[in-house]
């Protein structure tokens, strides 16, 4: 049976949650220019703290404002004209004339700022956000470090980021894994993938993992590895445009005193190694050719369930 799912050719991006960047990364006052779902995009956050996605360019003649747009207050001035616009999109002042064009107004996405990371909302459709990103305990928490995080583009498309979940059988040959036990589960917005493996470390050890890997929405997932440290990884990929992504890792441990020396060598040498083997994969993404009809043997793990489930951020919903 073919499976559906939304042509490379329709130039659509799916629903939901997308991280443009972990809260550090943006200060108050600070503007920078972006570029995701093929829109460029001026994101900035106000002097009291709230982060704000504007479309880039200023409705009257076009300049961009990430490129020397100012903060005043919860207001961002154009660099061109000095054209003024509130924290909603709409423009409120402009310094030479005596009348502002009530129709002056540049879009405003919505955006969530939680567990250290900045978040907006992508709906073609222009729906409501949904509020299904979990809060996690771990991020602030006494004896876990912050994020140690890091950034990377890729060329390849969303969809096949995510089939990673239901793809037992590339554990072996990427990854150099024995699994022991793999599941899989669809519920809503989520998509999870539990499992047992073991592999030998770069000293011959054979070491054993245990990890619990949740999708909430089609872009944001945090895993849960026990091991000598209790671990939370986060990957989070968003559409540049419909053949590259911008990748973003975090890693949050509990254990190592991030304070020190030693602390912030260990952190940074663990999200290195991540990032590593999550580069196996990329290897692979960047090269393959997309199969709408796969030919799928009884091995492969449940990618018709996956599919399906992914399907549904493309489906449009009322407002």
């Amino acid at each position: 049976m073919t499976e559906h799912w939304p042509s490379l050719t329709t130039g659509r991006f799916p629903r939901g949650w997308f991280v443009i960047g972990f809260s550090e990364e943006l200060e108050s006052g600070q503007v920078r220019p972006a570029r995701y779902f093929d829109i460029d995009l001026a994101i900035w956050r106000t002097s009291a703290g709230e982060p704000r996605v504007f479309d880039a360019f200023c409705p009257h003649l076009g300049a961009h404002l990430g490129h020397g747009g100012q903060v005043e207050g919860d207001s961002i001035r154009c660099p061109f004209h000095a054209w003024g616009f509130d924290s909603t999109g709409k423009c409120t002042d402009i310094p030479y004339a005596k009348r502002v064009p009530p129709k002056a107004q540049v879009r405003s996405w919505p955006t969530l700022e939680r567990n250290g990371m900045v978040m907006l909302w992508h709906d073609p459709a222009g729906g409501q956000p949904e509020d299904y990103v979990p809060i996690m305990d771990e991020f602030g928490a006494e004896g876990w470090t912050p994020w140690v995080h890091r950034m990377a583009q890729i060329k390849t498309h969303p969809r096949e980021v995510v089939e990673n979940v239901a793809d037992i059988a590339h554990f072996g040959p990427i990854h150099g894994n024995e699994v022991l036990s793999f599941d899989a589960k669809f519920e809503g917005p989520t998509a999870t993938q539990s499992t047992r493996t073991t592999a030998y470390d770069k000293k011959g050890r054979l070491t054993k993992q245990r990890t619990v890997a949740t999708y909430y929405g089609p872009g944001i997932q945090f895993s849960k590895m026990d091991g000598e440290f209790n671990t939370i990884i986060l990957n989070a990929h968003i559409p540049i445009d419909e053949n590259n992504l911008e990748l973003r890792m975090g890693l949050l441990v509990q254990g190592i005193d991030y304070d020190t020396r030693l602390g912030r060598t260990l952190g940074e040498m663990w999200i290195d190694a991540l990032h590593t083997g999550y580069f196996q994969d990329v290897a692979i993404w960047e090269h393959k050719q997309w199969q709408d009809e796969p030919m799928l043997c009884d091995g492969d793990g449940p990618i018709a369930d996956l599919r399906r489930w992914y399907a549904q951020f493309y489906e449009d919903i009322a407002c």
